[in-house]
């Protein structure tokens, strides 16, 4: 089925928030049952990609990616958004001052928070994937780069 490629190829090539995003308002109106459950199946089971950018990047991403979870209603607590969002902003600083053990501590923080937040009134299983998995790639980056985080 052409769109449930296309969907899929969407996903594997870009994967972010707003795409997936797309994807689960178009489903709704998908026509075909077969191609919608797939679809369906497709969004329970995707796991963001990791990018090939520098850790930089990655981090403004993240901090976007904040912004996008809240505005989708993935983070759904605004006192739970403004705190994934300040860790996420300290970050960028925290990175360019070479606070190597702050931004690991943040990152830590986001992990932790988003695996206890996961499929409660705070944060759907959409934004987890996004929040858990997208940090867990910054850490392992980080970790590759100066060392295990402690």
């Amino acid at each position: 089925n052409v769109r449930l490629i296309l969907a899929d190829s969407i996903m594997k090539a870009f994967g972010t928030p707003s795409d997936l995003k797309h994807i689960k308002d178009y489903v709704v109106n998908e026509p075909d049952n077969i191609t919608k459950n797939l679809i369906n199946m497709y969004g329970k089971t995707f796991i963001p990609p990791n990018p090939n950018i520098p850790i930089p990047e990655m981090i403004d991403s993240l901090d976007s990616y904040a912004d996008q979870l809240f505005q989708f209603g993935w983070i759904k607590d605004e006192s739970k958004y403004e705190e994934y969002k300040d860790r996420t902003e300290n970050l960028s600083g925290l990175f360019q001052q070479n606070k190597i053990q702050d931004v690991c501590t943040n990152l830590n923080w986001i992990l932790s928070n988003a695996q206890s937040q996961r499929g409660s009134t705070s944060l759907t299983q959409e934004g987890y994937k996004f929040l858990f998995y997208y940090t867990g790639y910054i850490k392992e980056n980080i970790e590759k780069e100066f060392g295990a985080c402690k």
